[in-house]
């Protein structure tokens, strides 16, 4: 009746039992409590001393006798020696020092309530409620990251949804608010900032809502500036996570550029076309909703780039977050923020019922694994389980399981470039690598200054005339051994852009005799290591490499519709050679 506030209808019964038991400690407890919760302190203080004239070491009726004294009488050094008392009963009473250091947070009392919290938790590190206390009294003397720290604790270790699920995370996000609103974020973000000038990098920062991802930032090379240059969209909260993660990326591939590790993710028409095979009956399925045609193509293009940044950013980005926990502890609340944001976006793009009825099952089914592994990660770092709001099937969750576990075992002794390695095997795994290729960086930017060069010789002596072929062939033979990793014959796809500069001043009748004379001289097929001569084009010694290159160009130009007869799969070489062209 008590606990119902039915305190008229308890009394007299309470007053009955007390008649028949009065050496009854617990009920004069109660009975101070219902004179507590009256409001009349002095009288509720006569009922407990009686309850510990017969039990000392009643500590409910002792921590009342604080509370009245803390709360009522604001007398807090009296309602110590209450408390004090009860520690001395029972040291390991984890909740009744929990209780007490509520109770003295509530009147404003934070350094005590903190040292009573702090006494709870070490009887019990497993009660999540302290982790609360300990949060509150923190917030209260603004000490955000510490009360943060002590929430995001509670949530970890209480993992039912229920009040203090919500209390806990309601204050987390509160005390990201007020990180955010504060210049906590911009300080820390200056001087990361600063240490890339350190080692040459001008970093610029930007807004743009036309990006298609939350942030986004644009090599310096890749772009021939001088600036790294970050974008981030406003649109996202917690910007200042996002810019630290892209700048991050800068410094992971830095690192890995130091050892000459470094990747860059490429992809091209071939990888588009093999994309667009595998999904056919799923272009056929939009047509029949009556998408048009370039609508179609548009959203098969968008699903390819959009699969691609996924699983090239998935191991770095795990890797990412997990530094900046580790080694950013203010930021934390902000990253917090930004991360349970970008989850809950990838979550309706995987589960909403409108895309999923529109959206290809693999290609649902490998971000949804990919979004997962992500999901994972934010559990282990702040305790929140996003996982069961992704509706995983069985297979879909122990793959996301097994690919984090994965990245559990390179993180605590992570080499630079190593990200990249997980990337390929993840990509394996899901069926993904036939639509991308990583290329070493250093081969792939010697590869384009050779380009370079060759590009201007064509331009100078467009049929090759003033170059020895011991010269010719020891420069392309360093060529080849600078792109072993670009996956295509780079040497046949420099050989075109030749071809295609030669035939330029040629008709399609002259063509068409120089593909025929090809034709009949490799009739019992052309070796790449040996040199060839054409009546036709007089004066020029070709190698194995450059006739097989003038073969095929001369075909797609004058007689295309037996381009395939040939049986040289070198298309993915003549789209580059046509590229360079275009380029030049």
């Amino acid at each position: 009746m008590c606990e119902q506030g039915q305190y008229l209808e308890a009394q007299p019964l309470l007053s009955e039992l007390i008649a028949k038991n009065p050496t009854n400690s617990e009920y004069h407890r109660i009975q101070g409590q219902i004179l507590s919760d009256q409001g009349k302190p002095n009288e509720a203080i006569n009922s407990l001393i009686d309850a510990l004239r017969w039990d000392a070491q009643n500590n409910y009726a002792l921590i009342m006798m604080g509370n009245i004294y803390a709360k009522d009488l604001d007398d807090v050094e009296a309602a110590m020696v209450f408390y004090d008392q009860v520690i001395k009963n029972n040291p390991k009473d984890y909740i009744a020092l929990n209780n007490i250091g509520a109770n003295l947070l509530r009147e404003g009392k934070t350094p005590q309530a903190i040292q009573y919290f702090n006494q709870a938790k070490s009887a019990n590190p497993k009660y999540p409620q302290i982790y609360a206390g300990l949060g509150m009294a923190y917030l209260q003397e603004r000490q955000f990251t510490k009360s943060f720290e002590f929430f995001i604790q509670g949530i970890h270790l209480n993992d039912q949804n229920n009040e203090l699920h919500k209390h806990l995370l309601g204050n987390a996000y509160g005390v990201a608010e007020k990180v955010m609103q504060s210049s906590i974020a911009d300080l820390m973000l200056e001087d990361y900032i600063d240490k890339f000038k350190q080692r040459n990098r001008n970093i610029e920062i930007q807004q743009s809502e036309e990006i298609p991802t939350a942030a986004k930032i644009e090599f310096a090379e890749n772009y021939q500036r001088t600036k790294d240059i970050v974008l981030y969209n406003p649109k996202f909260p917690a910007y200042q996570h996002l810019i630290f993660h892209e700048l991050m990326h800068l410094e992971m591939m830095l690192e890995a550029r130091e050892i000459s590790e470094n990747k860059l993710f490429t992809s091209n028409d071939t990888h588009l076309q093999a994309f667009k095979i595998k999904l056919k009956d799923y272009s056929t399925f939009l047509i029949q909703k009556g998408f048009p045609a370039e609508g179609v193509d548009k959203v098969l293009k968008d699903l390819f780039e959009g699969l691609n940044r996924q699983i090239f950013n998935s191991s770095p980005d795990l890797f990412i977050e997990h530094t900046l926990y580790t080694k950013f502890p203010h930021l934390k609340p902000i990253q917090f923020v930004s991360l349970y944001n970008l989850l809950q976006n990838a979550k309706k793009a995987v589960t909403q019922k409108e895309i999923v009825e529109l959206s290809d099952a693999w290609v649902l089914s490998t971000s949804k694994i990919l979004n997962l592994v992500n999901a994972l990660q934010f559990k282990d770092l702040f305790g929140l389980d996003l996982i069961p709001d992704f509706k995983a099937s069985a297979k879909e969750l122990a793959q996301a399981k097994a690919m984090y576990q994965e990245f559990l075992d390179y993180v605590n002794d992570k080499q630079a470039g190593e990200e990249y390695e997980l990337i390929q095997n993840w990509a394996n795994d899901l069926k993904l690598d036939t639509y991308f290729k990583l290329v070493n960086e250093t081969s792939y930017r010697e590869a384009n200054n050779f380009t370079d060069d060759i590009l201007k010789k064509i331009e100078d002596d467009p049929f090759d005339l003033e170059n020895e072929d011991d010269q010719k062939d020891a420069a392309m033979q360093q060529f080849l051994q600078n792109h072993q990793q670009l996956g295509l014959n780079t040497a046949v796809a420099f050989f075109m852009v030749e071809a295609l500069q030669f035939f330029k001043s040629k008709t399609t009748p002259e063509i068409k005799k120089i593909a025929l004379e090809i034709a009949l001289q490799g009739a019992h097929g052309y070796h790449p290591q040996k040199n060839y001569k054409l009546n036709l084009i007089p004066h020029k010694t070709f190698t194995g490499y450059q006739i097989l290159a003038y073969y095929y160009v001369s075909w797609a130009i004058a007689i295309p519709e037996m381009l395939t007869q040939l049986q040289l799969p070198f298309e993915e070489e003549f789209d580059l050679a046509k590229k360079l062209i275009a380029n030049d």
